[in-house]
Protein backbone atom coordinates (compact mmCIF):
# COMPACT_ATOMS: atom_id res chain seq x y z
CA UNK A 1 0.00 0.00 0.00
CA UNK A 2 1.37 3.42 -0.95
CA UNK A 3 1.68 5.93 1.83
CA UNK A 4 0.30 9.40 1.35
CA UNK A 5 2.66 12.18 0.42
CA UNK A 6 2.53 15.08 2.87
CA UNK A 7 3.80 18.56 2.08
CA UNK A 8 4.78 21.66 3.99
CA UNK A 9 4.03 24.71 1.87
CA UNK A 10 5.83 27.99 2.59
CA UNK A 11 4.05 30.96 1.04
CA UNK A 12 4.71 34.69 0.97
CA UNK A 13 1.09 35.84 1.28
CA UNK A 14 -2.54 34.69 1.41
CA UNK A 15 -3.01 35.04 -2.36
CA UNK A 16 -0.12 32.69 -2.96
CA UNK A 17 -1.45 30.28 -0.33
CA UNK A 18 -4.88 30.22 -2.00
CA UNK A 19 -3.36 29.58 -5.42
CA UNK A 20 -1.02 26.83 -4.19
CA UNK A 21 -3.78 25.13 -2.20
CA UNK A 22 -5.89 24.84 -5.36
CA UNK A 23 -2.95 23.70 -7.49
CA UNK A 24 -1.95 21.01 -5.01
CA UNK A 25 -5.54 19.81 -4.57
CA UNK A 26 -5.67 19.60 -8.38
CA UNK A 27 -2.59 17.36 -8.31
CA UNK A 28 -4.37 14.90 -6.02
CA UNK A 29 -3.35 16.03 -2.56
CA UNK A 30 -6.01 16.33 0.13
CA UNK A 31 -6.34 19.12 2.66
CA UNK A 32 -4.96 16.77 5.33
CA UNK A 33 -1.79 16.25 3.26
CA UNK A 34 -0.91 19.97 3.29
CA UNK A 35 0.51 22.17 6.04
CA UNK A 36 0.76 25.84 5.13
CA UNK A 37 3.25 28.28 6.59
CA UNK A 38 2.25 31.72 5.33
CA UNK A 39 4.08 34.92 6.17
CA UNK A 40 2.23 36.94 8.80
CA UNK A 41 0.95 40.25 7.52
CA UNK A 42 2.93 43.33 8.51
CA UNK A 43 5.49 41.63 10.76
CA UNK A 44 8.59 41.97 8.55
CA UNK A 45 9.57 41.74 4.90
CA UNK A 46 7.67 38.70 3.63
CA UNK A 47 10.56 37.49 1.45
CA UNK A 48 12.91 37.48 4.45
CA UNK A 49 10.31 35.53 6.46
CA UNK A 50 9.93 33.01 3.62
CA UNK A 51 13.70 32.45 3.43
CA UNK A 52 13.91 31.90 7.20
CA UNK A 53 10.92 29.55 7.32
CA UNK A 54 12.11 27.75 4.19
CA UNK A 55 15.50 27.06 5.78
CA UNK A 56 13.96 25.79 9.02
CA UNK A 57 11.40 23.56 7.28
CA UNK A 58 13.97 22.15 4.84
CA UNK A 59 16.31 21.24 7.70
CA UNK A 60 13.45 19.47 9.54
CA UNK A 61 12.46 17.65 6.36
CA UNK A 62 16.00 16.45 5.74
CA UNK A 63 16.55 15.44 9.37
CA UNK A 64 13.43 13.24 9.28
CA UNK A 65 13.77 11.95 5.70
CA UNK A 66 14.77 8.45 6.81
CA UNK A 67 11.70 8.09 9.06
CA UNK A 68 9.26 10.03 6.88
CA UNK A 69 10.23 9.43 3.25
CA UNK A 70 6.83 10.53 1.90
CA UNK A 71 7.18 14.13 2.98
CA UNK A 72 8.18 17.12 0.93
CA UNK A 73 7.91 20.84 0.63
CA UNK A 74 6.89 23.59 -1.74
CA UNK A 75 8.21 27.10 -1.30
CA UNK A 76 6.85 30.05 -3.23
CA UNK A 77 8.65 33.38 -3.05
CA UNK A 78 8.14 36.36 -5.32
CA UNK A 79 11.16 37.20 -7.43
CA UNK A 80 10.29 40.90 -7.17
CA UNK A 81 13.26 42.61 -8.87
CA UNK A 82 15.61 39.63 -8.51
CA UNK A 83 16.30 37.07 -11.20
CA UNK A 84 14.46 33.77 -10.70
CA UNK A 85 17.81 31.93 -10.63
CA UNK A 86 19.00 34.27 -7.85
CA UNK A 87 15.94 33.42 -5.76
CA UNK A 88 16.61 29.71 -6.32
CA UNK A 89 20.17 30.26 -5.08
CA UNK A 90 18.82 32.10 -2.01
CA UNK A 91 16.51 29.18 -1.26
CA UNK A 92 19.40 26.70 -1.54
CA UNK A 93 21.56 28.90 0.70
CA UNK A 94 18.78 29.17 3.30
CA UNK A 95 18.88 25.41 3.80
CA UNK A 96 22.69 25.25 3.78
CA UNK A 97 22.88 22.94 0.74
CA UNK A 98 21.44 22.69 -2.74
CA UNK A 99 18.57 20.32 -3.42
CA UNK A 100 19.33 16.84 -4.54
CA UNK A 101 17.64 15.81 -7.80
CA UNK A 102 15.39 13.24 -6.07
CA UNK A 103 14.38 15.40 -3.12
CA UNK A 104 10.66 16.12 -3.00
CA UNK A 105 11.16 19.90 -2.92
CA UNK A 106 9.76 22.47 -5.35
CA UNK A 107 10.66 26.15 -5.64
CA UNK A 108 8.03 28.33 -7.30
CA UNK A 109 9.27 31.83 -8.06
CA UNK A 110 6.84 34.14 -9.84
CA UNK A 111 8.67 36.95 -11.60
CA UNK A 112 7.45 40.00 -10.12
CA UNK A 113 4.74 38.35 -7.98
CA UNK A 114 1.95 35.77 -7.99
CA UNK A 115 -0.46 38.30 -9.48
CA UNK A 116 1.61 38.24 -12.68
CA UNK A 117 0.88 34.54 -13.10
CA UNK A 118 -2.76 34.96 -12.13
CA UNK A 119 -3.25 37.58 -14.87
CA UNK A 120 -1.83 35.33 -17.58
CA UNK A 121 -3.57 32.20 -16.30
CA UNK A 122 -6.82 34.17 -16.27
CA UNK A 123 -6.36 35.05 -19.94
CA UNK A 124 -5.01 38.61 -19.70
CA UNK A 125 -1.73 39.95 -21.04
CA UNK A 126 1.16 40.38 -18.60
CA UNK A 127 4.91 40.68 -18.57
CA UNK A 128 7.54 39.90 -15.97
CA UNK A 129 8.57 43.55 -15.52
CA UNK A 130 5.30 45.20 -14.47
CA UNK A 131 4.15 44.91 -10.85
CA UNK A 132 0.52 43.68 -10.85
CA UNK A 133 0.23 43.24 -7.07
CA UNK A 134 -3.12 44.33 -5.64
CA UNK A 135 -1.90 45.90 -2.40
CA UNK A 136 -4.54 46.39 0.26
CA UNK A 137 -7.04 44.05 -1.41
CA UNK A 138 -8.35 40.73 -0.19
CA UNK A 139 -7.05 37.69 -2.08
CA UNK A 140 -9.04 36.92 -5.19
CA UNK A 141 -10.52 33.48 -5.92
CA UNK A 142 -8.24 31.63 -8.28
CA UNK A 143 -9.78 28.23 -9.03
CA UNK A 144 -9.70 28.80 -12.80
CA UNK A 145 -6.13 30.09 -12.69
CA UNK A 146 -4.98 27.05 -10.70
CA UNK A 147 -6.66 24.73 -13.20
CA UNK A 148 -4.99 26.63 -16.06
CA UNK A 149 -1.62 26.29 -14.31
CA UNK A 150 -1.99 22.51 -14.28
CA UNK A 151 -2.57 22.60 -18.06
CA UNK A 152 0.65 24.52 -18.74
CA UNK A 153 3.03 22.34 -20.73
CA UNK A 154 6.49 22.91 -19.22
CA UNK A 155 8.07 22.04 -22.57
CA UNK A 156 6.18 24.71 -24.53
CA UNK A 157 7.23 28.36 -24.56
CA UNK A 158 4.97 30.77 -22.67
CA UNK A 159 4.91 34.52 -22.27
CA UNK A 160 6.22 34.01 -18.70
CA UNK A 161 9.34 31.85 -18.42
CA UNK A 162 8.98 31.77 -14.62
CA UNK A 163 5.55 30.16 -15.02
CA UNK A 164 6.91 27.40 -17.25
CA UNK A 165 9.75 26.78 -14.79
CA UNK A 166 7.28 26.58 -11.89
CA UNK A 167 5.15 24.05 -13.76
CA UNK A 168 8.24 21.88 -14.15
CA UNK A 169 9.10 22.37 -10.47
CA UNK A 170 5.70 21.29 -9.19
CA UNK A 171 6.20 17.87 -10.82
CA UNK A 172 8.94 17.24 -8.22
CA UNK A 173 6.29 16.84 -5.51
CA UNK A 174 3.50 15.10 -7.43
CA UNK A 175 2.06 12.22 -5.33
Amino acid sequence: MNRRVRLVVVAEDRQTEMFLRRVLLGLGFTGRDLTFRTAPKGMQAADRWVLQMHGAEAKKLRANAHAQPNTGMVTCIDADHHAVADRHAQLDAAMDAAREPKERMAWLVPKQNIETWLRVLGGAEADEVTDYKRRGHEPMPCDGEAAAFLLVNPEQPTSLPSLRMARREVERVRP
